[in-house]
């Protein structure tokens, strides 16, 4: 099923899938990142506080994501249990 990421204003730059496959991950060049439920396409949260994130990728169980961005840095982010 296709889904349009309707609610990313700016190209992404960056997916990745939570192992489950439950959650979506798009960095983009807008400075943050957007948690989707794939499911439903709805929009779970919007990470902010990042330079343009250039790759994304979730860790541990699904309960973290990293990112990496523009200014070199690696952010952690917690992701809430199912």
């Amino acid at each position: 099923m296709l889904r349009p990421l309707a609610q990313q204003k700016s190209p992404v730059t960056g997916l990745a899938f939570s192992a489950d496959g439950r959650l979506l991950a798009s960095g983009s060049m807008d400075q943050t990142i957007h948690l989707w439920e794939v499911e439903t396409g709805r929009l779970l949260r919007v990470l902010e506080g990042i330079s343009f994130a250039g790759g994304v990728t979730f860790f541990s169980n699904d309960t973290m994501l990293f990112s990496i961005s523009q200014d070199n840095t690696i952010r952690f982010w917690g992701i809430p249990p199912k």
